[in-house]
């Protein structure tokens, strides 16, 4: 890769980090326009990307700002993300934990080295981890138990401690015991475990957080009940689990397997549209219509893994999350830009999505699956308290 073209995908990430819709699938287009164009002008350059990387009006100062300090050369020292959008006045400055002073997440080293190293490894970011601690992060996460909440089911069984009464019991007992006697047997509802579909956008912009969620989505699959309690854990249940990016793959099956790295390759040499583009509405669309109704129904818990970063500009997108949301009991949005401490919701993609869901969490390190932990185990749909104040920033 040439030192340009290595630039130019930097400066997309940049972008991308800040909320512009600047996935993979654009830095083509951006080159091939340069190449087309035959500018030589940077001030040619910067409008020329400004029609391919800015969707909105609001986005363009902060466009601007980045592209001026990422191609002055003041991205050298890691922090041009920052300062360009503190210039720009936007809110998305920093990593909401684990910041280092090299930009990195993480520990740092000197008088913060008293971290453990699980510590550690609990604030780092997936997309910082080497191959060691992606295997570290994958054992942690294999041991994460769910305790979900139980869904009262339609069928009975016969208890003393029931708090209704089994009337067609008691008649045919009656109709057996002499003198008219009538006893009356108790019975209470048998609970059931509600179904979970995880939905992971695999697109270039996702593929480091992809990864660690779709071994979290094995992690439920292989869970068993947790004796004792009448709380359940994921084995007990159907666990479905999708990947999409241009087009929407049905992983459960691969996932059916003890070992998670193992599942994890055979999920990337099975699915086509790894690493590549996305069309979220699209992809909704053909689960609604396509497995919407032969998944568990109302009790199922929708997890829905992706940056909301859809080209798809007034496309299908608010159709196919409101019939998401009505086909399940809880819907859960997971989005790694929520690392970043002051993100706003300001693109298309997920104004549009905010409304529909009962949750938005991060996912960008082991600290925040731990938190979906506990949110999933809740009964209710979630806080309603947390989703106005990001409808009112939306």
């Amino acid at each position: 890769m040439s030192a340009f073209l290595a630039n130019v995908v930097r400066f997309a990430g940049s972008l991308r980090a800040a909320g512009l819709a600047a996935g993979p699938d654009r830095v083509p287009d951006a080159l091939r326009a340069l190449d087309l164009a035959g500018v030589t002008r940077r001030e040619d350059v910067f409008w020329l990307w400004h029609a391919i990387f800015v969707s909105h009006a609001h986005e363009s100062d902060l466009f601007a700002t980045i592209f001026h300090r990422f191609w002055s050369g003041k991205s050298a020292d890691g922090k041009v993300l920052e300062e360009a959008v503190v210039e720009a006045g936007a809110t998305t400055p920093g990593p909401a934990d684990g910041t280092r002073e090299d930009g990195r997440h993480g520990p740092q080293t000197g008088e913060q080295g008293t971290w453990s190293a699980a510590e550690a490894l609990r604030t780092m970011d997936f997309a910082d981890m080497d191959e060691d601690d992606m295997a570290r992060a994958r054992q942690a996460v294999a041991q994460m138990s769910v305790a979900f909440a139980p869904l009262a089911g339609r069928r009975f069984r016969p208890s003393p401690s029931g708090r209704r009464i089994d009337l067609r019991a008691a008649l045919r007992g009656g109709v057996r015991q002499p003198g008219g006697m009538i006893t009356l047997p108790l019975v209470r509802r048998v609970d059931k475990p509600p179904g979970v579909v995880l939905l992971c956008d695999i697109s270039g912009s996702m593929i480091d957080y992809a990864r660690m969620l779709i071994c979290f989505a094995h992690a439920l699959s292989a869970l068993g009940r947790n004796a004792g309690t009448r709380r359940w854990t994921a084995g007990a249940m159907k666990v479905h689990t999708f990947t999409f990016g241009t087009r929407l793959t049905d992983i459960t099956r691969d996932l059916a397997t003890r070992d998670a790295a193992a599942g994890l390759r055979t999920v990337a040499a099975r699915v086509e549209d790894w690493s590549g583009g996305t069309r979220i509405g699209e992809c909704l669309g053909t689960f609604n219509r396509g497995w919407g109704r032969r998944l568990p129904g109302q009790g199922t818990i929708v997890i829905l893994v992706t940056d909301g970063l859809d080209r798809d500009v007034g496309g299908s997108l608010a159709t196919e999350m409101a019939m998401l949301r009505r086909s399940c009991r809880k819907l859960v949005w997971l989005n790694p830009l929520l690392r970043w401490r002051e993100f706003q919701p300001r693109t298309w993609g997920i104004r549009t999505m905010l409304p529909h869901v009962d949750g938005f969490l991060p996912c960008h390190n082991l600290a925040s699956l731990e938190d979906l932990a506990e949110v999933l185990a809740r009964p209710g749909r979630g806080s309603a308290e947390d989703m106005a104040g990001w409808l009112r920033a939306a």
